[in-house]
């Protein structure tokens, strides 16, 4: 695994030297950083409830654990990132629709303050849709 060095990595890639196993770690890295610095950014800006802090952690969680699910549903030994990437996109279209429609109820609640902002609202409707997404994907992915 090359963490600095991409010109390595680019020759590696080319001679086929890079495993499927690999590439998947590759994939996870790179999107935990992302959500890493989506909370880094979310830190400076507001103060942050613990639930917010919570959510990010679980986005990570839910990444690495949801991709060694679709990893090890996927039976083939080749092509693995290229479908997870692309079988990723209509599922993520839906879970932001889905997620969207299950969100209105709940900023209903807080408008009419049904509900308070301490409610860890997000936190479990993120939680719900990530457990959502990587089930259909590892499911899909298995089809293979």
């Amino acid at each position: 695994m090359y963490f600095w060095k991409a010109e390595s990595l680019q020759t590696d890639l080319k001679a086929g030297a890079v495993t499927e196993k690999d590439m998947a770690l590759y994939y996870v890295l790179t999107y935990s950083f992302i959500v890493f610095a989506m909370w880094s950014v979310d830190v400076n800006k507001d103060p942050l409830q613990i639930f917010d802090h919570i959510e990010y952690i679980l986005m990570v969680v839910a990444l690495a654990l949801g991709t060694i699910f679709a990893f090890k549903k996927y039976t083939p030994a080749d092509k693995f990132i290229e479908r997870f990437i692309c079988l990723s996109f209509p599922l993520m279209i839906r879970m932001l629709t889905y997620t969207i429609l299950l969100a209105i109820p709940f900023e209903v609640m807080l408008e009419m303050n049904i509900m308070t902002k301490s409610f860890p609202y997000f936190l479990i409707l993120t939680t719900i849709m990530n457990i959502w997404f990587y089930r259909r994907l590892g499911i899909l992915m298995g089809k293979f």
